[in-house]
């Protein structure tokens, strides 16, 4: 069986505990001004180019659900909430990247 699963680039660092990140994500606002939003996941929701050492920040792609488009942007659920935003932000499109798992 086949599973489309969606994940947008980020931004990530070691957070307090050690299965926990902080993640940054360039989102758009209601204007349509990019901004930086930050929330915590957990490490397996979270795929690392390399793992970060001491407060040195890795790129990343954090597991999203889609939830709708429109023309440039989409919008995501993450995983766990962003501290100012909720769980629910738009991003530019050319930030979502799908994979096909297999199981």
């Amino acid at each position: 069986m086949n599973n489309k699963k969606y994940q947008i680039k980020c931004f990530a660092q070691k957070g307090m505990f050690e299965d926990e990140f902080i993640v940054t994500i360039n989102t758009v606002n209601e204007e349509g001004e990019d901004v930086e939003s930050s929330a915590f996941v957990n490490k397996d929701e979270l795929e690392l180019t390399s793992f970060p050492e001491g407060d040195n920040v890795v790129d990343g792609l954090l597991d999203v659900s889609l939830m709708g488009i429109e023309q440039d942007k989409v919008s995501v659920v993450l995983p766990k909430p962003t501290f100012a935003n909720g769980p629910v932000v738009w991003v530019k499109k050319q930030l979502l990247t799908f994979k096909t798992v297999t199981t």
